[in-house]
């Protein structure tokens, strides 16, 4: 690759958000959301299944009324789709 051809995965070529958008939207959600991203191995239906379960349990230990299993409605039309 030569100084003046860009990488198809820079996220600073062609539509991709700028940082001061991208931290905008960020913000927006702060206190709102969590974010976990999952990559390779960690995106197995098994793993993501893992992770939602602990979190419910995680959230009714922190007093929060969580329905167990309830992280997990849709997910079978996730991967299916």
């Amino acid at each position: 690759m030569t100084d003046d051809q860009t990488p198809a995965n820079d996220p600073t070529a062609g539509d991709a958000p700028d940082a001061e958008h991208l931290a905008a939207e960020i913000a927006e959600w702060r206190d709102k959301a969590l974010r976990i991203g999952h990559m390779g191995l960690g995106r197995q239906p098994d793993h993501v299944i893992t992770l939602l379960l602990a979190m419910e349990e995680t959230l009714r230990y922190l007093g929060w009324q969580v329905a167990q299993g309830g992280s997990l409605v849709g997910l079978s039309e996730l991967w299916e789709g």
